[in-house]
């Protein structure tokens, strides 16, 4: 998705971009990137590779391709590790504890992997944020 916005202001190689809310932009994969400033403006902060200063009109373009790639990461590999936890839990640490309910041991593995598959997702996506719009163009 590509958009037309004004910097507003500049953050080292970032800029803050504000534009205006369409009917798109319920079902935009960037909304969640996006804040509402007023009624019917929007701001985001973009990468700004091209130089733009503050006041230049802008496009912006939101990478759906990280979306997709996001939305895998937090859901995919999270459930895969609460399947992979229970399995583990369920086989291996439950015959070593014998007397614990196998059920809830199994459980508790599962969702303690599945709780530190979202940590170090988080640890990992705030050293490289790839899901950060890109300024494309400044409009003259």
């Amino acid at each position: 998705m590509q958009d037309i916005g004004v910097v507003k202001e500049i953050k080292g190689d970032k800029a803050i971009v504000v534009f205006e809310t369409k009917s798109a932009c319920q079902c935009c994969p960037g909304a969640s990137l996006c804040n509402t400033v007023g009624d019917s403006q929007r701001e985001v902060e973009a990468t700004n590779e091209i130089g733009a200063a503050q006041g230049d009109s802008v496009r912006i373009r939101f990478r759906s391709y990280s979306f997709l790639k996001g939305t895998i990461i937090v859901y995919l590999i999270p459930t895969f590790f609460l399947i992979i936890g229970a399995i583990i839990g369920r086989n291996i640490i439950s015959p070593m504890l014998p007397s614990y309910d196998p059920e809830a041991v199994s459980a508790l593995v599962g969702f303690l992997l599945f709780t530190l598959t979202f940590i170090v997702i988080r640890i990992l996506a705030k050293r490289k944020p790839s899901n950060t719009p890109i300024i494309t163009e400044i409009i003259r």
